[in-house]
């Protein structure tokens, strides 16, 4: 009887971690070709930076969907 106990212990515990990591989107990616996410250069692309004065300014544009 306490073998039993702990297989159903162990599959429910199992059915509790698949059902997380799920929920989680960690399996969201698999079978998928796409990236989920662009190269840094791709988000952040920064014009030359402009000197006025004493100081610099910078600015640039970012990718839609991602803030930094």
């Amino acid at each position: 009887m306490a073998f039993h106990r702990r297989v159903v212990a162990i599959f429910l515990l199992c059915c509790c971690a698949v059902g997380s990591a799920w929920a989680n989107g960690l399996f969201s990616s698999w079978g998928s070709s796409e990236r989920q996410f662009l190269d840094v250069a791709e988000v952040l692309k920064l014009d030359p930076a402009q000197q006025q004065g004493d100081s610099f300014s910078a600015a640039g544009h970012i990718a839609d969907g991602y803030y930094v």
